[in-house]
């Protein structure tokens, strides 16, 4: 489904496109979750896996599910994708800052959070 709805398109865009699927979240468990984006990052590589990320993280169901920013970011990042990697890894922190997990920012004198730079090599 998500790879139907990715490969028509003519051109790629630097951010992946908003997926619109046909598909109850309430239907898919996370271990459901993770198989999908593991087949779509491994077939379809990055930007198709990130495009179903963005759509499971649209719902609560998912968005606190560390296991899967963990999982994606590992995968994203065995394609060699570092860049997305980073894109999912602060995501993750700003997720778990909505449900007050403050731990992995810095909060500034208005006491909004702020996310940190993330470096990531493979060196």
């Amino acid at each position: 489904m998500v790879y139907k709805f990715y490969f028509p398109q003519t051109h790629f865009k630097s951010s992946p496109p908003k997926l619109n699927l046909d598909l109850n979240p309430d239907s898919l468990t996370h271990e459901h979750t993770i198989s999908v984006f593991a087949w779509l990052a491994d077939e379809a590589r990055s930007m198709v896996a990130l495009s179903f990320f963005y759509w499971a993280t649209g719902f609560a169901k998912f968005r606190y599910f560390m296991r899967l920013y963990i999982f994606y970011a590992m995968s994203i990042f065995g394609n060699g994708n570092v860049e997305r990697t980073h894109e999912v890894v602060q995501c993750m922190v700003r997720s778990f800052v909505e449900i007050g997990i403050r731990d992995a920012v810095e909060v500034d004198g208005d006491d909004k959070p702020q996310v940190s730079e993330l470096t990531i090599s493979s060196g």
